[in-house]
Parts: structure tokens; sequence; C-alpha cells
């Protein structure tokens, strides 16, 4: 298992410019392949940094409201919880 590091989220967003940019030179099948692996790793962790974003927001919004609730739909819209697994409301496991 590869050790894990962690990155400032400027610094990631620099590198996938960075890597964008490359795109548009000459590359060798090599160099064009590693481009490709490091942009879907840098796209992975900047979706994984929004997915996180939005159930922050969506966990630190007062209970009953409505924001949390529009908070919560964006989180779900993610795609990150699939449609059939979804409730309509926030279910409160405390009362129950």
């Amino acid at each position: 298992m590869s050790k894990q590091i962690k990155i400032p989220e400027e610094l990631l967003g620099g590198f996938w410019c960075l890597l964008y940019q490359l795109k548009n030179y000459q590359l060798d099948d090599t160099m064009a392949n590693l481009c490709n692996v490091l942009q879907k790793h840098v796209d992975d962790k900047l979706e994984a940094l929004e997915r996180r974003e939005k159930f922050t927001a969506y966990k630190l919004a007062e209970k009953g409201t409505t924001s949390r609730e529009k908070k919560r739909q964006e989180y779900l819209n993610l795609g990150s919880i699939h449609k059939n697994w979804r409730s309509k409301i926030e279910i409160n496991y405390e009362n129950a």
C-alpha cells in the first residue's frame, strides 16, 4: 500500500491546470499515458474534496431547517449516494 500524503488544495488545483496545459503539447505515448493517469487521480481527489465540503456544510447546518435540507440535497446530488438509497427527508435517529 502506498503512503498517503497531504497536498494543499491550491497546489492540487495548480497541478491540475499544469496537466491540462500539457495536453496541448505533442507528447509521446508514455508521457501521455502518465498525464492521463495523473489527471484521473487529481480529478478523483478534487471530487472527494467537494463531496467532503458539501457533507460538512450539511452536517454543520442547524437541524430542522430548510437550509440543512437544501445542503443535504446538494450533497446527495453529487452522485455519492445512489438514488435508490436516498430517503425523501432526513431521518433523525436520535429520537427513535
